[in-house]
């Protein structure tokens, strides 16, 4: 309502007019001169000469302009107060999201620990269950190769399709940012005794990467080997390194596992090992 008198055009001429109006009715008993015998009905009666009236309506008119400042500027006032304490709220909004973010960064750089053992030492992984879990969490934080040393131990794959999914996902995403990852799978196996059912298995993995464009980066490769060695190792991006062992030759999965994470210092070595001693006596193991 205050903003309507004061903004509105209609609004200060209905100001206007109502202080005329009321300068009209005060004008009426203004007290006059009743000299020459005049009634004070006939005074009160005479007509307000214009020099009479006009300096009451002005005062009234400025009276009310004054009251529609002093509203604006109170409500200025409140305006600017409510601000203030909207930036003070948006201040202290974004001092937590900043403490948030940053306790989020501490997590990120600090290796993740498990039952009282530093991962950055050699996290103890057991089972089978435990230890393929972890082989997926470790790939998925590839962003720039993979390399994977697979012993096979059964008539199938031990590892679960999961991983190959995992993979080819990761892969996927890095790719659509041009910077796609490098699959290098290395399978230890005796080639001429190797079931069907485990090929039937590669197959499937290799068509999870095909379904997903990214088969042109794997680079799947088998080292002929007719002894169990025993032993799966995952390394990534030269940084995160996972190393499986089976430790009861009967077994056809691995039973305990070592995760080292954000250990470059370890993880290199063994990718220079898988570059410089294994690959260069694998065969392609499709086609």
């Amino acid at each position: 309502m205050n903003r309507f008198f004061r903004d509105n055009i209609i609004g200060v001429l209905a100001l206007s007019a109502a202080g005329s109006l009321i300068a009209t009715l005060i004008a009426r008993f203004i007290s006059t001169s009743t000299s020459g015998g005049a009634s004070f009905v006939e005074a009160v009666s005479r007509p307000i000469p214009v020099w009479s009236l006009f300096p009451y309506s002005v005062l009234l008119v400025l009276a009310f302009a004054l009251w529609a400042l002093r509203t604006r500027h109170k409500d200025q006032q409140d305006k600017i107060a409510e601000q203030s304490v909207l930036k003070d709220q948006i201040a202290t909004i974004r001092g937590e999201r900043d403490a948030v973010r940053q306790q989020f960064d501490v997590l990120a750089r600090e290796p993740a620990r498990g039952i009282g053992q530093d991962e950055r030492l050699g996290r103890r992984l057991q089972g089978p269950a435990e230890i393929n879990a972890a082989f997926e969490s470790v790939a998925s934080m590839g962003s720039k190769r993979i390399q994977l040393w697979i012993q096979v131990l059964g008539p199938e794959p031990h590892l679960p399709d999961s991983l190959a999914d995992t993979i080819a996902r990761r892969i996927q995403e890095t790719s659509r940012l041009g910077i796609p990852i490098k699959y290098d799978p290395v399978l230890v196996l005796d080639r001429e005794k190797t079931s069907p059912a485990f090929l039937e298995g590669i197959s499937r993995r290799a068509d999870v990467f095909s379904r997903r464009g990214v088969a042109q980066f794997v680079r799947p490769r088998y080292l002929q080997h007719g002894h169990n060695s025993g032993m799966d190792i995952l390394i990534v991006d030269k940084t995160h390194l996972l190393i499986a062992l089976n430790t009861v030759p009967s077994a056809t999965t691995m039973q305990v596992g070592f995760l080292f994470r954000d250990r470059p210092e370890v993880a290199s070595e063994f990718s220079d090992w898988f570059d410089h001693v294994v690959m260069p006596n694998t065969q392609d193991l499709i086609g």
